[in-house]
């Protein structure tokens, strides 16, 4: 288009470029004629070309508006040809607005932006409708009050510190493990008392072991006195035996005296016999003369170590009360000597009771003993005596030396 015709109303441009031409050259400045109310490119770039190149600057002017120059906001070099349009700055290039901020643009009058800054979000509670009731449903990281279950959804809750007062959750270390000694009350682990001793309670314990225990009191009806040395106590169903006690008014049941069990209750007139060598009861005595049997020695009887017979005593079936006296004369040594009744002469071997003594050298002295024998049928029983180191005699039945000198047995039947 070599220029403007009267009458167009408007240039307009869909590509953003409008190019007015002048293939000739003006010797004048292009100019456009009167009548042009507007020349619009929609993305606001316009370019006109002079490719001769004019030799004055190329101006745009219109008679009664339409075209606004923006006189010092951008400048072109001089010269012919396209020549570029340089705005000029208005401010510096920069990002504004992120996540949390958001960009505050200013502009001059023109329109144009001449600064941006970043403003922080901020929303007061008074902004949102109804947040403070929304947010009362949520339980806050620091305090506050659950009016109701927490489902854990299989997670754990971490970072528990230990109870302290009854109502406190209890960490996993704090929980016993359940076993024997514990019961389950409405949610609370306590003692079995069943199974585990208390302080407290009143229990009673089977076989427990005391290791040095200290017992203020016993609560009893009476009152047990514990001996203040090392002792052994009685016990009621025990086997002991009391030395050096006195018994006031004892009720014995079946007692056994040495050796004899002593059964029975007496009654009036009846005599303890001996039923066996262990065994005695109370008896009423047969009627009729008592039975006895006795022996003496007339002769002395000269002794070594050998052992001696000294005499004997036929005795029927039953039960005898045996006794025997030795009268000695010892030798110049100082010695021992047993005296025995047996079923055997000058022998041990069947040794019913026997005594023993010690005697001095060169004196006289007596040996004496006494038992019960029982016997199932006539039984010879023989006095027997033995010296251990030394000679002597032994004295038959005289009075010598201002001495009663009787030497011998006697038996009584008793049963």
């Amino acid at each position: 288009m070599s220029g403007f015709s009267r009458g167009i109303a408007k240039l307009v441009s869909s590509d953003a470029t409008v190019t007015i031409t002048d293939p000739t050259g003006p010797t004048a400045d292009l100019q456009a004629a009167a009548g042009i109310n507007d020349i619009t490119s929609t993305d606001g770039s316009v370019t006109i070309t002079n490719p001769t190149g004019p030799t004055t600057n190329l101006s745009v002017s219109v008679t009664g508006g339409g075209i606004t120059v923006l006189t010092g906001d951008g400048t072109t070099p001089t010269g012919g040809g396209s020549q570029p349009l340089t705005l000029a700055t208005v401010t510096t290039a920069e990002t504004v607005g992120d996540a949390s901020h958001v960009p505050a643009v200013t502009t001059d009058v023109k329109g144009r932006v001449t600064g941006m800054v970043s403003t922080l979000i901020s929303i007061v509670s008074t902004q949102v409708s109804d947040l403070t009731t929304t947010l009362s449903a949520y339980l806050a990281k620091t305090g506050g009050t659950m009016s109701g279950a927490i489902a854990m959804g299989a997670n754990k809750i971490t970072g528990l510190a230990n109870g302290t007062a009854a109502s406190d959750a209890a960490a996993f270390g704090q929980i016993p493990t359940v076993g024997t000694g514990l019961v389950n009350t409405a949610g609370v682990w306590t003692p079995d008392a069943t199974v585990v001793a208390e302080l407290t309670a009143t229990q009673t314990l089977t076989n427990k072991t005391l290791t040095a225990p200290v017992v203020s009191s016993i609560v009893n009806t009476g009152t047990l006195t514990l001996p203040t040395s090392t002792d052994t106590l009685v016990g009621r169903a025990t086997t002991d035996t009391l030395t050096n006690k006195t018994l006031t008014s004892p009720a014995l049941t079946t007692p056994a005296l040495n050796g004899v069990t002593v059964s029975g209750t007496p009654s009036a007139a009846q005599v303890l016999t001996a039923t066996s060598g262990t065994a005695a009861d109370w008896q009423t005595p047969s009627a009729g003369a008592l039975t006895n049997a006795q022996s003496f020695i007339s002769a002395t009887i000269a002794y070594t170590t050998a052992a001696v017979n000294v005499t004997s005593l036929s005795l029927a079936a039953g039960t005898w009360l045996v006794s025997a006296l030795l009268t000695i004369l010892n030798g110049s040594t100082t010695e021992s000597m047993d005296i025995w009744i047996g079923t055997s002469s000058a022998s041990t071997t069947g040794e019913l009771v026997s005594s023993s003594a010690q005697l001095g050298a060169s004196s006289y002295g007596s040996l004496y003993l006494t038992g019960i024998v029982t016997v199932a049928s006539t039984t010879t029983m023989y006095l027997n005596f033995k010296s251990a180191a030394g000679s002597g005699t032994i004295q038959y039945l005289s009075v010598a030396n201002n001495l009663a000198n009787i030497t011998g047995m006697t038996a009584v039947k008793i049963v």
